[in-house]
């Protein structure tokens, strides 16, 4: 918050505090920034993409699996401050990339994270993993 305040950008922020429902701060938002430093497949990723929204995730391994590099968002080497400052400054550049990042994000949320996708992908693991080898 010292760093908004020193460079006079307070305008482009909103600390909400404890939130319930996401949806409407979801809806406010052109960009979605996970720099986590450990991670599982992240629901507020999820939530974000489900809501078109492009993401700009650090390269744990739940990030990884659920963002398409170049294609749902970006990728960047944690603790690579640099490469995530540049991602975040070519998709504020590029609305018609942010719009194109988010339908694909959309797309990609509603493939693979749809509960019953999800559930028959456990239920087609669990019927490989219990069915006796061949031979």
């Amino acid at each position: 918050m010292q760093q908004i305040e020193r460079y006079s950008i307070q305008k482009n922020f909103i600390f909400t505090g404890h939130v319930t429902n996401v949806f409407y701060n979801l809806a406010a938002m052109d960009i979605f920034v996970l720099p986590s430093f450990a991670e599982g497949i992240s629901r507020a990723l999820m939530e974000a993409m489900a809501m078109g929204i492009p993401a700009v995730c650090s390269d744990n391994d739940g990030n990884m699996e659920a963002v398409d590099e170049g294609d749902t968002g970006f990728i960047f080497p944690m603790n690579n401050h640099g490469v995530l400052a540049d991602n975040l400054r070519i998709l504020l550049e590029n609305k018609d990339l942010r719009i194109k990042m988010g339908h694909q994000a959309r797309i990609m949320a509603g493939k693979k994270f749809d509960m019953k996708n999800l559930a028959r992908s456990y239920e087609e693991l669990y019927i490989k993993l219990i069915r006796p080898p061949h031979g």
